[in-house]
């Protein structure tokens, strides 16, 4: 089994421009923070950096330059992981994906992750966080408005019969070549990589995020670096078939 590590690092985000090459701390990128989660953790083989930014500073990455259709803000990030993959030196089993903007992980978490999805038949791996049920959603067109599912006619439900609930917190997936052959994520059987609830605010997309994860840092890095993810394993996406997703 050989593992790919792809960073998808486009630069053209309009809310905060170049985000994945501010720096975290110091001297350590968003872009070189990933990477060194995926050279650190001893499993991964190759790493790839798929970017549009042609002189890039990095460390122990090759650079992949996108093609121009994948550069544009509505590309799919699957598409260009599977142009990595297709570009990589071998044709490897295994693809781990990093967020360079979601900063929650460590070369321990990515390792457990590997190791968790080559231990038996091929499974795909996402990292997510513990959430609640509570949550009101505006609408974009008309931001006067609030979906509230949860509720029905105006009763809150009682919490120990509400569901589990999960964010998405997409710091490392990681997925059999053959779904990302296929131009997916993710494939299933699909398992949550439980990480703190803390992490979602790792989720860089804005100048206050950034401010938010710079002061969060110092002692959330040390959190991750011990932390192992429990492992939930998910059969059937209601709705989705295993080759819609």
């Amino acid at each position: 089994m050989t593992v790919l590590a792809v960073i998808p690092a486009r630069m053209g985000s309009a809310r905060l421009p170049r985000k994945n090459m501010l720096e975290i701390e110091p001297g350590l990128t968003l872009v070189q923070q990933a990477i060194d989660c995926a050279t650190g953790c001893g499993l991964v083989d190759e790493v790839i950096v798929s970017t549009d930014e042609t002189r890039l500073p990095v460390r122990n990455a090759h650079i992949r330059i996108r093609p121009e259709p994948l550069c544009a803000p509505t590309a799919d990030i699957a598409a260009a992981v599977k142009d990595a993959w297709d570009h990589a030196s071998a044709r490897h089993d295994f693809v781990v994906t990093l967020q360079p903007a979601v900063l929650a992980r460590s070369p321990l978490i990515v390792r457990k992750m590997i190791e968790t999805a080559t231990e038996d038949d091929p499974i795909s791996l996402v990292t997510m966080a513990h959430s609640l049920i509570w949550q009101w959603k505006r609408r974009r067109m008309d931001p006067t408005i609030a979906d509230v599912p949860w509720m029905e006619r105006g009763v809150y439900p009682r919490s120990q019969d509400s569901p589990e609930c999960w964010a998405e917190v997409n710091a490392v997936t990681v997925a059999p070549a053959e779904a990302v052959a296929a131009g997916r994520r993710w494939s299933l059987p699909l398992f949550i990589a439980s990480i703190p609830s803390w992490t979602v605010a790792l989720d860089v997309d804005t100048p206050s995020d950034m401010a938010t994860a710079r002061t969060m840092w110092p002692w959330a890095k040390r959190e991750l670096e011990t932390w192992v993810p429990r492992f939930h394993p998910i059969y059937e996406v209601a709705g989705l078939s295993g080759a819609e997703v």
